[in-house]
């Protein structure tokens, strides 16, 4: 393998960023358990927010198995860490045993749950705070997830770039929240929005499709700091906004 260590560090740092959300979930659910009953509405959010996040962490766990276990060799672990498609024509060291279609299916099983986790989110900030749009983006997420599975590979994987608007719009609220307000509330609103951006983007590094665009398109062509952005960088990212979110969330409500 060119860079050394590129597998065992990333596992490391894959691991360590799902055991970091169910350590977040946990927090939230403590923390939820531990406000005054007259605060139903923050602890159904806590608790929505607990769920939203315990998703994710399923979710990457099944990420990390088709990203770190399905290779059997150090050469099909690059190809399929660097790959733009997760295809036959992507993919061709996993034709073989139809590792391919097992791939495909694990990243929609992965992909299903993270848009049920999006749903608790958005009934977590319909319910809180936006209600005008009575829960319809809710409703959205939660249909999402199953079409997600009932799709076929191909067209799943084109829309469901689309289907992020749901946490986009969540981003939105917040802008809102900073903007019209002051102290505290305005501080944490602000932290809430930097740590779901720097996640956001830590998804983006880890994407086929975002690596499809820097190292194709571009022109780009560098195999190992590929391997690199998708194995190492994103972990650690998505560390670091997770924390952020999670502390803004745990600090404010």
């Amino acid at each position: 393998m060119a860079v050394p260590f590129l597998k065992e560090i990333g596992l490391v740092l894959f691991v360590a960023f799902c055991i970091l959300m169910f350590v977040g979930s946990m927090l939230l659910v403590r923390r939820a358990a531990k406000q005054n009953k007259d605060l139903k509405n923050l602890k159904v959010y806590n608790v929505s927010m607990a769920i939203f996040v315990l998703f994710l962490a399923i979710a990457y766990a099944i990420r990390i198995y088709f990203m770190f276990f399905i290779p059997n060799t150090d050469a099909e672990f690059i190809e399929l860490n660097t790959s733009t498609e997760r295809s036959a024509a992507g993919l061709p060291s996993f034709v073989a045993g139809n590792r391919v279609g097992l791939i495909q299916v694990l990243w929609q099983w992965h992909m299903g749950l993270i848009f049920t986790g999006i749903g608790f989110l958005m009934f977590a900030t319909e319910y809180l705070m936006f209600k005008k749009t009575h829960y319809l983006l809710t409703v959205i997420a939660f249909v999402t997830a199953p079409l997600i599975l009932i799709f076929p590979y191909d067209l799943a994987h084109k829309v469901y770039f689309v289907m992020y608007i749901a946490p986009v719009l969540w981003l939105l609220v917040y802008i809102m929240v900073a903007k019209n307000t002051a102290g505290s509330l305005r501080k944490n609103a602000v932290m809430l929005i930097v740590g779901v951006l720097i996640f956001i983007l830590g998804v983006f590094l880890n994407s086929d499709t975002v690596r499809g665009w820097l190292f194709g398109e571009s022109g780009l062509q560098n195999i190992d700091l590929s391997a690199i952005f998708s194995v190492w960088i994103s972990p650690v990212v998505l560390i670091i906004g997770l924390t952020v979110t999670i502390m803004a969330i745990y600090n404010k409500f």
